[in-house]
């Protein structure tokens, strides 16, 4: 009777297989290189890629399957020994090297060998369960780990095998391949009884997801072992196991079983097949990797600037975690403590900090609208210790720029213009009546249902160092949490999926997650089952743009396509997690789908959308959005001024609040629309009632004007933000990343509405969309402000633009432009064709001259033009400087009759914390009386009034300054106007200083 029943019934399968495993031997080649051979309990990998075979028993001396049913017999030890010594000594004959381990009370030996032809032998590293060998390939430099294993038959040390598994695979770095007798089957289908506890493949299997080992299929046989009973018991002990990265680097791996000849396990046979000739390269191309460089900059030792750098990129006064110490601690204290914190990332570098002692955190529940009354409408956020948060914070800062690499452009979630992509394809669509289809997906609690083996599984096949992605899993999986309701804290417990809200880490990982939605999608593109849309102005069509958890889709008009979506959609969702609430996504159809909108949206269980819809906070519509559709900011505006209580608010505590909240809530639509007049009179008039009159309606003088106001501190005003300046300015940063950067919005935009032009030729014109409309009316302002560097030339107009000197050649040679015919023609069609088709006489000849002598040592390449921007030194835009280069603008200096001077008096006011400042303006009227209002100011509410007239400067409240004669004309009155306001900051700086002021004084002249 065999020991082990054929599984297809042929009762020559095993000398059929022995054949073919014997030819396999003969034709081995570089890529076939270990055998794994069980003699009793000696486990032999032996390198076949070696021009010597591997010596095997003679088959003569090979026992009977009668002896085998016998093992406490001496023939069978006889043999046992015989068969060592005899693979001893092949092993020193050949050109092999090896190291063994003896058989112990816990398990079998090992004997190991490995071609020197083919290898060379790194460390080798002997446990209690294992032999591992670290090899480097001689023909490729790969390096990779070989370990034996022989796993404990005694159930009391099945927990010591498993617990060395652990530490083996935690502290290597390196791909792995792990192979041997496991003596633990992984479930009831690796048996051929019902005589199954699943305690220790439990375990097993909890080993092989935590470090995502890969198990390599055997052929030929379901079960490895049998046991020698009359009715025998048939397992799966022996398998083999790999890295993501040693499988990526073989992927044609295939395992046979040979024949058992004198052991009662089956013999494993491992044929790499060709290795890949990269280290990562998966079998698609089309998942994008990082670089060798920049994994040895992600593992590389922790700097102090990068750890010092990290602590005070966090926000002062945020929300500690469970241990108290808010990140204002580490910034105050980090002289301090930085020696002990250094010493910590050392120890993190080294792998021998438990960081998982630091990582514990608070989950809150934040109301996600005012009016919050069920738990669906709160939102949670882990409140991290700042200790642990500062390790995550470091490696985000590492990994930020790589992440967005990696990330395909044209599916990028980092990609800064999605709003413009979603914004230009529903204008196309819409106006061109082109057909498609739209679906904004909406993903429930997206980063709380991330897998974390799929997240294990998308950092490998992106290629990153191993070693980084154990910190990963140290960051995300090692730490405890607790929920805090009503004040009280529950018990800590460890999470098992997800991507906590809070962890600085977190935004980048879920980034690479989705990203993998998109790498989906563009294969089936390529495989014919989905067309994208706007093929005309994305090459091959846009189909997804994944930003967090704002996903847009995008199809052609095809209901088969559309359930191939559907499909896509729900397959990345079982292999991720990430649960998509089709309920709640929108669906919006274009051109012919307008007919079929129902049923598209009957199979993708979408409702038909809305517009304007939100994207990214934006609100999207294919026309231009109207004075209602800008409700929503002016309601912010509303919603925080209930809320503050004006009247019982300083002048500068109103200001403060003007400047760093009120202002600052539309920079977002500001930054992407243009606003028409009527709501940005709305939200002027907001903040000016917020600040003349409490918030009151009841209306209150008002001493300056409110473009007064706006003007910046040293100009007499203070320093608010003029809302129509500040879009503006917004809208020009679009212009000079368009002019100088290269990406998928900047392609769509061009191809749309530049085409073969330049941006200085086109201009504004019915039919186009609301954001290029924005673009198009600060455009010559935004060109006027900067020059361009000649490179090709195809972007520059010749006579039109700024690019040699400081002004267009139309204002240097007039006479020659007036005759000009091509007025708006670029650089390469002028410098292409025959400039001269006329005799010039006079004027023009001396221009004519002038202009070739210029030319001569112009040199076109085929680099793109670059447009330098003049307000700054460095040429990059600034949207700060802009700003205050247009506020400045139309700010003149009035000269009254009869004088024929200025003075600009400016009084910057402090008490303690926060700094409050005052701007007094002076002007200065024919009856020559100077008025200075320095506004409301201190604890007592006192007003400053200053009247300066030909006799007497008057402080009007308690205290008097000064008395003085004032000349009669203006040079006179000049020089003692200024020194009335020294003897003012004098006086002034006693007073404010009896009071616990400081005070600082300025006098300009314009």
């Amino acid at each position: 009777m065999d020991l082990e029943p054929e599984e297809d019934g042929d009762k020559g399968k095993e000398n059929n297989l022995e054949k073919d495993n014997t030819s396999s031997k003969n034709n081995a080649g570089v890529g076939k290189f270990a055998v794994l051979r069980k003699i009793n309990e000696v486990t032999i990998p032996v390198n076949e890629s070696a021009s010597t075979p591997l010596p095997v028993p003679e088959p003569a001396n090979t026992p009977t399957r009668k002896s085998k049913r016998n093992a406490a017999t001496a023939d069978h030890d006889s043999i046992e020994k015989a068969a060592k010594l005899k693979a001893r000594k092949n092993l020193e004959e050949s050109s092999l090297k090896g190291s063994s381990v003896s058989s112990n009370s816990k398990s079998g030996g090992m004997l190991v060998g490995v071609n020197l032809l083919t290898f060379d032998i790194g460390e080798i590293e002997e446990g209690d369960f294992f032999l591992k060998f670290k090899l480097r390939n001689k023909h490729d430099d790969f390096q990779w780990v070989l370990v034996s294993v022989y796993g404990a038959a005694q159930q009391h040390f099945k927990e010591a095998f498993l617990t060395e598994l652990v530490q083996l695979c935690m502290k290597e770095t390196l791909p792995i391949l792990i192979g041997g007798d496991f003596n633990i089957i992984r479930e009831p289908t690796e048996k051929n009884n019902a005589n199954y506890s699943d305690r220790w493949p439990f375990l097993f299997n909890a080993i092989i997801d935590a470090f995502n080992l890969r198990k390599l299929e055997l052929s030929g046989r379901q079960f490895t072992w049998a046991n020698h009973l009359p009715v025998p018991t048939f397992e799966k002990l022996d398998r083999i196991l790999s890295y993501t990265d040693w499988e990526m680097k073989f992927p044609r791996t295939s395992i046979l079983a040979l024949t058992r000849e004198i052991s009662d396990h089956t013999p494993l046979f491992l044929n790499t097949g060709e290795p890949s000739m990269t280290n990562t390269a998966p079998i698609r191309n089309d998942i994008p990797q990082v670089t060798d460089q920049e994994n040895e900059l992600l593992v590389a030792p922790f700097c102090e600037e990068e750890v010092r750098s990290a602590i005070f990129q966090m926000k002062r006064n945020t929300a500690p975690g469970p241990d108290g110490f808010p990140p204002e601690f580490y910034q105050v204290f980090w002289s301090v403590i930085k020696e002990d914190l250094m010493a910590l990332f050392v120890y993190f570098h080294r792998g021998t900090l438990p960081l998982h002692s630091l990582n514990f955190g608070t989950i809150i529940l934040l109301p996600k609208r005012s009016d919050a009354r069920q738990i669906q409408q709160y939102k949670p956020i882990c409140l991290l210790n700042v200790s642990f948060k500062i390790f995550s914070k470091v490696g985000t800062n590492r990994v930020v720029n790589i992440a967005q690499r990696t990330i395909k452009p044209s599916q990028s979630a980092f990609l800064p213009g999605s709003a413009v992509i979603v914004h230009e394809t529903i204008h196309e669509l819409h106006n061109r009546k082109k057909d498609g289809v739209m679906i904004k997906l909406d993903l429930k609690k997206a980063y709380d249902e991330v897998n974390w083996d799929f997240l294990r599984q998308t950092l490998r096949m992106k290629g990153f160092n191993p070693l980084w992605c154990k910190w990963v899993e140290s960051f995300v999986q090692g730490g405890n949490v607790g929920i805090k309701v009503n004040d009280q804290l529950g018990n800590y417990f460890q999470t098992k999926k997800g991507l906590r809200q809070g962890d600085p880490i977190s935004p980048i990982l879920f980034n690479i997650v989705v990203d993998m939605l998109a790498i989906l999608v563009a294969r089936a593109k390529e495989d014919g089952q989905i067309k994208g849309v706007v093929p005309h102005l994305v090459d091959d069509g846009l189909s997804i743009l994944p930003y967090a958890d704002d996903t847009i889709i995008f199809i052609d008009h095809d209901i088969e396509q559309g359930k191939n979506m559907k499909l896509h959609l729900c397959v990345f969702k079982q292999l991720s997690g990430l649960k998509i609430n089709f309920y709640k996504s929108e669906i919006f159809c274009f051109g012919k789908a307008k007919d079929c909108e129902i049923q598209y949206s009957q199979f993708f269980g979408c409702k038909i959308g809305t517009y304007p819809f939100r994207y990214l906070g934006i609100s999207m519509h294919f026309r231009k959005l109207n004075n209602k559709d800008w409700k929503h900011i002016e309601d912010r505006f509303e919603k925080k001024l209930c809320g503050w209580k004006g009247k019982l608010l300083s002048v500068g505590g109103r200001l403060v609040l003007i400047n760093s909240v009120l202002s600052s809530l539309p920079l977002f639509m500001l930054s992407f629309f243009e606003v028409p007049r009527k709501v940005l009179k709305k939200l002027e008039y907001l903040r000016l009632r917020f600040y003349w009159q409490n918030d009151e309606h009841k209306k209150k003088y008002r001493l300056l004007k409110w473009v007064t106001l706006c003007q910046p501190k040293d100009m007499g005003g203070l320093g608010i933000q003029n809302l129509d300046i500040q879009n503006k300015c917004l809208l020009s940063k679009w212009l000079f990343k368009l002019l100088n950067e290269d990406g998928l919005w900047q392609n769509l935009l061009r191809n749309k509405y530049l085409r073969n032009k330049t941006l200085s030729q086109v201009t504004k014109k019915a039919g186009d969309s609301h954001f290029w409309m924005g673009l198009m009316g600060i455009k010559d302002q935004f060109l006027d402000l900067g020059t361009f560097k000649l490179n090709s030339g195809t972007q520059i107009r010749f006579w039109e633009d700024v690019w040699l000197g400081n002004q267009s050649l139309k204002y240097f040679y007039p006479n020659l432009f007036n005759i000009v015919r091509k007025k708006h023609a670029t650089m390469t069609e002028v410098l292409s064709t025959n400039p001269l088709n006329r005799a010039l006489v006079g004027d023009k000849l001396l221009e004519w001259r002038t202009l070739v002598a210029r030319l001569v040592h112009i040199n076109l390449n085929e680099d793109n033009d670059v447009f330098i921007w003049g307000l700054q030194k460095h040429g990059s835009f600034s949207v700060k400087f802009m700003y205050l280069h247009l506020v400045n603008i139309g700010v003149k200096i009035i000269y009254r009759e009869g004088i024929g001077v200025g003075i600009r008096l400016v009084v910057s006011v402090a008490r303690l914390k926060p700094f409050i400042t005052f701007s007094l303006s002076v002007s200065m009227p024919n009856s020559m009386v100077l008025q200075l209002f320095a506004g409301q100011f201190g604890s007592q509410g006192m007003r400053v009034f200053l009247t300066i007239s030909n006799r007497n400067l008057f402080y009007r409240g308690t205290h008097w300054l000064r008395s003085w004669t004032a000349l009669q004309r203006s040079e006179e009155l000049k020089e003692q106007l200024i020194k009335a306001c020294q003897s003012f900051e004098s006086k002034a700086m006693e007073f404010f200083a009896s009071h616990g002021w400081s005070f600082l004084f300025r006098v300009g002249q314009y």
